[in-house]
């Protein structure tokens, strides 16, 4: 994401150093799901589609389904217009990191950055919600952290990472 510049050696998006690419249309190309969201106080739609100038209601639901989440919000007496509350209070910690994928997922990255992203989901509801994104990210660049074994069935490649040793698992 750039948010740190290597100490040595160089960082490589294809053949272009990435010292040497506008950063900002880089970082337009990631979307990035943390086990530690932070939500405003406003709407879950607003939530979502945080930095987002435009979107579609029937796009904002479809990418709702994929992170197991539209059921739970038209369940809501207000639905998508539901505030939540500071910091997201009034929901729990799943829901919380849900609506945190969708925002990811609403604007269509190339890349999708997946740190402990399901650390607070049940098991079914992680493989349930996991399924969907690789369904959606099928053509695009999914990089996951975790310590989730049942989601490495998931990756194409399986790097274990040991201090500053990242050693590919066969």
């Amino acid at each position: 994401m750039g948010l740190y510049k290597p100490t040595s050696g160089i960082i490589s998006i294809g053949n272009d150093n990435l010292s040497n690419i506008n950063i900002q249309s880089w970082r337009n190309c990631i979307g990035y799901v943390g086990q530690d969201v932070f939500l405003f106080h406003s709407s879950i739609k607003d939530n979502i589609c945080t930095g987002v100038k435009s979107v579609d209601f029937d796009f904002l639901r479809r990418v709702c389904k994929y992170a197991e989440l539209d059921d739970f919000i038209m369940g809501m007496s207000k639905g998508y217009d539901t505030v939540v509350g500071d910091r997201g209070l009034t929901l729990s910690g799943g829901q919380r990191q849900r609506i945190s994928i969708a925002r990811a997922l609403i604007r269509n990255p190339d890349i999708l950055i997946l740190d402990e992203a399901t650390s607070a989901l049940d098991q079914e509801t992680a493989s349930n919600v996991m399924k969907n994104i690789m369904k959606y990210m099928s053509d695009k660049t999914v990089i996951v952290v975790t310590h989730r074994k049942d989601v490495l069935k998931y990756a194409d490649h399986i790097y274990n990472l040991d201090g500053k040793k990242a050693t590919e698992v066969t």
